[in-house]
C-alpha cells in the first residue's frame, strides 16, 4: 500500500538522506546546460538572426528540465530522500506524476530538437526520412507517455493512495514504452557520425566535431541503466533506489539538453582552441580533403583543383589561373554556346554548394568575382571579406546582386547565384542602368527581373530569387535535370537578350 512506504534497506540505517545524490550533480549539470544554451542561443543571433526550429525546441526543453529539477527539489523537501520515512501520501503522489510527466516532454522534445538539428547536416532523401521518422515517432510518444502517465492507474489517485477499484496498466506493457525509448537515444546518437565521417575537414576539426556532436551517446548509456532500474535489476523500492533512478532521470534530461546544445558551439571552440594554439589554423587546402565528396560533382575534377589552390583564391587570384579574365569581360567580348554557359552555371553552383557546406558565406557572388582559367572553367574568387563559421562578413556587396534580407546568410548567395545565372544566360546583370536606390526598392517590393522568357533556366534563376531552393545542391538538381530544355532555354535566354 503506498502509505506504508518503500520497505528499509537492511544495509542502510533508518534516516539516512540520499537528497544529494541525485540533486548536487544533476544541479551542476543543468547549470552548465543553461549556459550552454545560452551561448547557442547568443551564438545563432550574433552577428545575424539565424534561429531556428531547433533552437526553439531546446529553449522549451530546457524550460521543461528545470520545471522538472524544481519538482524534484520539492519531493526531496517532503522527505523523499529519507531512509524509512514516510511522506505524505497525498502530498508526494501528485508531484511524482508531476515529475514523471515533465520528464517525458523534456525527454521527447530535446529529441525532437537533436533530430530537427541533424536535418540541417545533409539534404538527402533517405537522412530526410530517417530523422522525418524519428521526429514523428518522438512526438508520438509524447503523447502516449503523457497519457501514460495520467491513466496508468484510474482513477489516478489510485497511484499514491489505496484504491480497491483501481484499474491500472500491467507493468510488462509500460516496459515496451521504455524500451522504444532507448532505441530511439541511440539511433539519434550514431546518425551524426554517418556525417561526422564523410565531413569535409581537417582530421582535429573531425575529432573535436565528434566529440561534440557524439555527446548523445552518454545519454544512450544513462537510458540504459534507467531501463534497467525500472526493471528492478538494480533493486527497489527504497530511499536509495529512489536516489538513484532520479539521479539516471535528472542526468538523461541535463546531458541530452549539452548534446543538442554543443554540436552548434563548435566554431567558437574551434576558434577558442586555435587562440590557445591547442589547434593550428587551416592555411592549406589539402587539408579540406575534397576527395570524399568529388564522385557526387557534375564537375569534380574542377571544384578539387580550385580548392586544393586556397590560398591563392583568398589573396586573390592569380593571373596565371585566370588567363581568361573574369566571366563578365569574357561574356561581354566572345560568343558563348549555351553548353559552355550551362557548365559554368552548373560550375559555379557547385563551388557554393561546396564552400557553404565547409561553413563559407561568399557574400559577394558576381561574374566580375568569377574568373575562367586556361581550360574556361569557372573559378569562384574573392573570398577575402567571406564570413568563415559565422565570422562577420568584410565585403560590400554588389547593389544589384543584393539580397534584401539578412545578408549573412545562405538564401543571400543563393540570391546572387540567381543573378550571376541570369547574367550567363542574358549578358548582363539585372536592372542594368538603374541607379542602386531603386534596385534597392524593388527587390524590397519582390519586383525582379522578368524570367519568363528564358524559359526553365528563367524559372531556375526565379526560385534563387524567392527562396525556394533551401541550398546550392538543390539548385544543381534543378539545372541538370532537364540539361536538353536547360540548355535550349539558354539559348533561347541569350538570343533574346541580344535582340533587345
Amino acid at each position: 500500500m503506498a502509505s506504508q512506504g518503500p520497505p528499509p534497506d537492511p544495509d542502510v540505517p533508518a534516516g539516512t538522506v540520499f537528497e544529494a545524490y541525485p540533486l548536487a550533480p544533476v544541479g551542476t549539470f543543468l547549470g552548465i546546460a543553461c549556459i550552454t544554451t545560452g551561448l547557442r542561443i547568443y551564438w545563432r543571433i550574433r552577428p545575424t538572426w539565424r534561429i531556428g526550429a531547433d533552437d526553439y525546441t531546446l529553449v522549451f526543453a530546457l524550460v521543461l528540465t528545470i520545471a522538472w529539477y524544481g519538482i524534484d527539489v520539492a519531493m526531496y523537501h517532503y522527505g523523499r530522500g529519507i531512509e524509512g520515512f514516510v511522506p505524505d501520501p497525498w502530498t508526494m503522489g501528485p508531484l511524482i506524476v508531476a515529475d514523471g510527466v515533465l520528464w517525458v516532454w523534456g525527454l521527447n522534445v530535446i529529441r525532437i530538437s537533436a533530430a530537427l538539428l541533424l536535418l540541417r547536416l545533409k539534404n538527402s532523401l533517405p537522412w530526410k526520412l530517417a530523422l522525418g521518422t524519428v521526429i514523428t515517432v518522438q512526438a508520438c510518444m509524447l503523447v502516449v507517455g503523457t497519457t501514460m502517465h495520467l491513466v496508468m492507474c484510474q482513477p489516478i489517485s489510485a497511484r499514491w493512495a489505496p484504491t480497491p477499484t483501481a484499474k491500472c496498466i500491467p507493468v510488462p506493457n509500460f516496459m515496451i514504452y521504455g524500451y522504444v525509448y532507448s532505441a530511439s537515444d541511440f539511433t539519434i546518437s550514431i546518425l551524426p557520425i554517418t556525417f561526422i565521417r564523410n565531413l569535409r575537414r581537417p582530421f582535429y576539426e573531425k575529432f573535436l566535431i565528434g566529440c561534440l556532436m557524439t555527446a548523445g551517446m552518454g545519454a544512450t548509456g544513462i537510458a540504459i541503466a534507467r531501463l534497467l532500474l525500472i526493471m528492478g535489476y538494480l533493486g527497489k523500492g527504497t530511499a536509495r533506489i529512489n536516489a538513484l533512478q532520479d539521479f539516471l532521470w535528472g542526468m538523461e534530461l541535463t546531458i541530452g539538453v549539452l548534446a543538442t546544445s554543443l554540436p552548434t558551439l563548435k566554431a567558437p571552440v574551434h576558434g577558442l582552441l586555435q587562440s590557445w594554439g591547442v589547434l593550428r589554423s587551416t592555411s592549406s587546402s589539402s587539408d579540406m580533403s575534397p576527395d570524399s565528396f568529388l564522385d557526387d560533382l557534375t564537375n569534380g575534377t574542377h571544384v578539387e583543383n580550385q580548392m586544393r589552390q586556397w590560398n591563392s583564391l583568398v589573396n586573390g587570384l592569380s593571373p596565371r589561373y585566370a588567363p581568361n579574365h573574369n566571366l563578365r569581360l569574357h561574356l561581354g567580348e566572345n560568343q558563348v554556346s549555351s553548353e559552355q554557359r550551362l557548365r559554368w552555371a552548373m560550375q559555379v553552383a557547385e563551388t557554393i554548394g561546396f564552400i557553404h557546406d565547409a561553413g563559407i558565406i561568399h557574400g559577394d557572388l558576381t561574374c566580375a568575382n568569377i574568373f575562367l582559367d586556361g581550360n574556361l572553367d569557372a573559378r569562384v574568387a574573392d573570398f577575402a571579406g567571406s564570413s568563415i563559421d559565422g565570422s562577420p562578413m568584410l565585403v560590400v556587396v554588389t547593389e544589384n546582386h543584393e539580397f534584401p534580407g539578412p545578408l549573412l546568410s545562405i538564401r543571400a548567395d543563393l540570391f546572387a547565384l540567381g543573378c550571376v545565372l541570369y547574367e550567363i544566360t542574358t549578358g548582363h546583370p539585372p536592372y542594368k542602368g538603374l541607379e542602386d536606390t531603386e534596385i534597392r526598392a524593388r527587390y524590397l517590393k519582390q519586383h525582379f527581373p522578368e524570367t519568363t522568357s528564358l524559359g526553365a533556366v528563367g524559372a531556375v534563376i526565379e526560385k534563387c530569387w524567392t527562396g525556394v531552393f533551401p541550398e546550392a545542391r538543390a539548385v544543381i538538381e534543378a539545372l541538370k535535370s532537364t540539361p536538353s530544355s536547360v540548355t535550349k532555354a539558354w539559348e533561347s535566354g541569350h538570343q533574346t537578350a541580344q535582340s533587345s
